[in-house]
């Protein structure tokens, strides 16, 4: 199926740049795209394709779709969303902690996944350490509905968050559950309570975290969460 003049056009940003006069001529074609929610959607499914070393030209095109388009609420929430996924790719989680707080702000409360966007960037920004702040996200988490909580990332940073409040609290029983439960969802091929469910939506429940969540989880052993310590080999 041959491209529309907006596909090609959104070929060419990724080629050639997100300039201000390309930016323009964008705007001219996007009048043609229906109301402003498919106007943000073109600014920030292009600013997706753009490698994390082009950083500040995928902010750049979500941010002009913001600014150009405000008629559509779901819109810029949509964008927003973006944006904050797209400086945690690029591991600014500070950055796309204070994104995803603009965000609950703006829509005013705490449905769906947006509780672990902000419990996960908390944690990375706490070099996953305790704090009170994290404890409230965790407790909002632990307040959502039975489908988001089951979804296998949300699980493993439920049990991450859990283990940290434990430990803080000194409940080496509960932390001893959340190790069992975070090694035992590491193992390859593990598969999630709606695994299947989900199969047949089209929704893959896979595993996926961070450099930074991997090298939390290597650090953490029984030997430590006893106080049992004994010099490396």
């Amino acid at each position: 199926m041959a491209k529309t003049k907006i596909q090609l056009f959104e070929d060419r940003l990724i080629q050639e740049g997100v300039t201000d006069e390309a930016l323009l001529e964008f705007e001219t074609l996007l009048k043609h795209s229906g109301d402003d929610w498919n106007r943000m959607q073109h600014c920030f499914i292009t600013a997706y394709r753009f490698p994390v070393s082009r950083l500040d030209e995928a902010v750049k095109l979500i941010e002009f779709g913001i600014d150009r388009f405000k008629n559509s609420e779901s819109g810029i929430v949509c964008s927003y969303q973006a944006l904050g996924s797209i400086y945690e790719e690029a591991g600014l989680y500070q950055k796309a902690y204070d994104i995803y707080v603009l965000l609950y702000s703006r829509i005013g409360n705490h449905k769906g996944n947006f509780p672990w966007c902000l419990l996960k960037m908390k944690l990375h920004i706490d070099h996953f350490e305790y704090s009170k702040e994290m404890e409230e996200y965790f407790q909002l988490c632990l307040n959502e509905d039975i489908i988001s909580k089951s979804f296998l990332i949300n699980k493993l940073l439920l049990a991450i968050a859990d283990f940290i409040i434990a430990h803080n609290c000194g409940d080496k029983e509960r932390m001893q559950e959340n190790y069992d439960a975070i090694c035992e969802m590491i193992e390859p091929g593990y598969k999630g309570p709606l695994n299947n469910v989900l199969k047949k939506h089209q929704y893959d429940e896979r595993l996926r975290i961070s450099n930074e969540c991997w090298s939390f989880l290597e650090s953490m052993s029984r030997i430590r969460i006893f106080g049992l310590y004994k010099s490396k080999k």
